[in-house]
């Protein structure tokens, strides 16, 4: 880990302070719920950084520090185009921070309220397949998000073209390692928030993030969220009072039974992994068994030096811990139905592909060969027919010599003998 300690200063007032040696702060960006964020170009080099710093009233709170840090540890050993990369920490007595990859083209959240429609075909293939390989990546190195949504995944626009990137691994849950959650804590942002991780962030796994990146799916083919937002546990309460919601109209008719099925309040009976999320995605386009261009092959985490660094800690700042008044069990029994949604299982699921872009290779060839069969048949009927001798059958007759178009000798009259 890359430590650097720096002169006492506050964290709230940072604009032209040299952090490091080298990176002069030049804005203040934004700051969320435990944090400042600002923009810092290196003297050398001319380049752009993030620099993200702690509250000064969090410093002393070991806790909190520690959970900070977490997120900075990950995104330094998670090695991926589309995750936020982190190159160096900051810690000293009245300032501990980070310095990350900047992006410069803001969020995802303020993407989709700025169009506030649904996303075009070539939209959801710019966003939602780099996410989709982020996830799979950094659940191979077992990693969580567990707070997968827009204003987490920032974008960066070099040369007209956005990339998304996907940040803010703060309550990311690492796999086999000892937690420090407590048991029936909820961690993360409702309106995204799989069911599940309601009742108990400690024990979900993978298909947490795929309930995640199925509301957000949701979102960009329709426009709009599949449940009545209020930013607090009734979001929860309302996802099992109204159960997997039925297939959205708005969306592209492929997409239909991948959205529904990842949004299943059953884990058990949700998608399992993203990577099936991404195979299915590319098999309702059309596109499925073609190469998609993913990443770098990675370097290996080392996770017994990740499990010294990281800890599940409590939910801080804008994540709200709660302990939940009862378990999922019991809120599917003591809340009501509403009767006016059809059941899940009447749901209909479309399978019906879209009409892609490109088309299948068989029917390419399928379609050269016959065209070229067509042309090699026409040029043989019309050679028969105009150009080519009449064949020999082995035997001619003879052309009438009157008929003929040589010029004919005068005839012979025989002299008659005197």
């Amino acid at each position: 880990m890359n430590t650097h300690q720096t002169s006492k200063v506050d964290a709230s007032q940072l604009i032209h302070h040299t952090l490091c040696d080298e990176y002069l702060v030049e804005e203040r960006v934004t700051n969320g719920g435990m944090a400042w964020v600002y923009r810092a170009k290196h003297t050398q080099q001319g380049t752009h950084w993030a620099v993200k710093v702690l509250f000064d009233h969090y410093v002393d709170e070991a806790t909190t520090r520690r959970r900070f840090f977490q997120e900075a540890t990950i995104q330094q050993e998670l090695q991926h185009p589309n995750i936020v990369h982190v190159i160096k920490h900051i810690q000293e007595d009245r300032l501990a921070g980070f310095i990350m990859e900047w992006c410069n083209a803001g969020d995802l959240e303020v993407w989709l309220k700025q169009h506030n429609r649904p996303l075009s075909q070539q939209e959801l293939d710019l966003f939602l397949p780099p996410l989709m390989d982020a996830l799979i990546y950094a659940h191979s190195k077992g990693i969580i998000h567990r707070d997968l949504k827009p204003s987490n995944i920032l974008l960066h626009d070099e040369h007209g073209k956005l990339t998304p990137k996907l940040s803010d691994f703060g309550i990311a849950k690492v796999l086999d390692q000892t937690s420090h959650t407590r048991e029936g804590s909820s961690m993360g942002t409702y309106t995204y928030m799989a069911p599940e991780q309601a009742e108990d962030s400690k024990t979900v796994d993978a298909r947490a993030d795929v309930y995640s990146l199925g509301i957000l799916l949701y979102r960009m083919t329709t426009g709009r969220l599949p449940y009545p937002e209020q930013g607090n546990l009734n979001d929860i309460i309302r996802k099992i009072q109204l159960g997997t919601p039925p297939a959205p109209s708005e969306a592209p008719a492929g997409l239909r039974s991948l959205i529904v099925q990842s949004l299943e309040i059953d884990p058990d009976k949700r998608i399992q992994s993203v990577e099936e999320m991404k195979q299915r995605y590319f098999s309702a386009q059309g596109f499925y068994g073609q190469e998609y261009p993913t990443t770098v092959n990675p370097t290996d985490i080392d996770q017994e030096a990740l499990a010294a660094l990281l800890g599940e800690t409590l939910a801080l700042g804008e994540q709200t811990e709660i302990t939940p008044p009862t378990h999922i069990d019991e809120l599917l029994r003591s809340v009501k139905p509403n009767n006016t949604l059809p059941s899940p299982t009447h749901y209909p699921l479309q399978t019906t592909g879209l009409t892609s872009k490109h088309p299948p290779k068989l029917l390419f060839w399928f379609v050269m060969v016959s065209v070229i069969i067509m042309t090699f048949v026409g040029l043989w009927v019309g050679y028969q027919k105009y150009i080519a001798p009449p064949a020999y059958d082995g035997y001619m007759k003879p052309m009438p010599r009157e008929q003929a178009d040589i010029p004919q000798p005068p005839r012979m009259t025989p002299k008659k003998s005197p």
